[in-house]
């Protein structure tokens, strides 16, 4: 049976490599599952446009795949684009892939949180244009850091503790993450919602569903769930330039 050739859509996290097949975000820790499940469907990668925060993650890409094209799609992103996406970026050339993208998956008056390795708050203007954001540490690595740092504090699991504060030591420190970033994530919100009333607080990411977890906890549920919002960004730019494929 003859293969058919596609072109493959994947952001390269840190922790993460999350892509685009058949219209659905699939993600893995390991590259080569990627190539394998391809294989399996006769499925040849022609071209493999990617976003990319860690160089090693994307050197083990290269290998999986090493009969592909390799194209950083930031790199071809014109200011023309961004235009048509109605979007002000001052210093795109500055921003990390990761962050490029999540803003070319948003929109005017909203608030982008891409819960990752690092939580990434991004803020969109009434006129489309980036005014900055803030970046912290990610949930797998609040934890770390705790155990790395202190002689008592073990490296707990990340999970959603009944209340906002606790008697037993696992408990009380992710709740101090959870709640603590969800109260975060919040008030950055209703402070630009003050100055934009038609602002829209947008969630994704690999840590997003535990995020939205909280926020249901705490009867908050102003947002919008997009499951990734570099790979809707990517899948953007690839539409307005006539190279959008699943």
């Amino acid at each position: 049976m003859d293969s058919f050739k596609q072109r493959l859509i994947v952001d390269i996290g840190n922790t993460f490599y999350k892509y685009l097949f058949g219209g659905i975000v699939l993600s893995c820790k390991d590259p080569k599952i990627i190539f394998e499940n391809f294989k399996r469907v006769n499925i040849e990668i022609a071209v493999c446009y990617y976003s990319s925060v860690n160089k090693a993650n994307l050197r083990k890409l290269k290998e999986a795949f090493k009969d592909s094209e390799f194209i950083e799609l930031k790199n071809t992103v014109t200011e023309e684009e961004l235009e048509k996406m109605k979007l002000i970026v001052d210093n795109f050339s500055y921003l990390g892939d990761d962050m490029f993208f999540d803003l070319c998956g948003g929109h005017a008056s909203s608030l982008l949180v891409d819960i990752g390795t690092a939580n990434k708050i991004l803020y969109i203007d009434e006129n489309g244009k980036f005014q900055g954001g803030a970046i912290g540490v990610g949930f797998y690595m609040h934890n770390k850091a705790l155990s790395d740092n202190t002689s008592l504090l073990e490296l707990f699991d990340v999970t959603l503790p009944p209340d906002l504060i606790s008697l037993n030591t696992k408990d009380a420190i992710n709740a101090s993450l959870l709640y603590g970033e969800a109260f975060k994530v919040i008030s950055y919100y209703r402070y630009y919602l003050k100055r934009n009333p038609d602002l829209k607080l947008i969630v994704s990411g690999g840590g997003a569903k535990l995020l939205m977890q909280v926020f249901s906890k705490l009867n908050f549920d102003s947002y919008i769930y997009v499951d990734s919002l570099v790979l809707k960004g990517m899948r953007r730019v690839l539409s307005l330039k006539g190279e959008e494929n699943d």
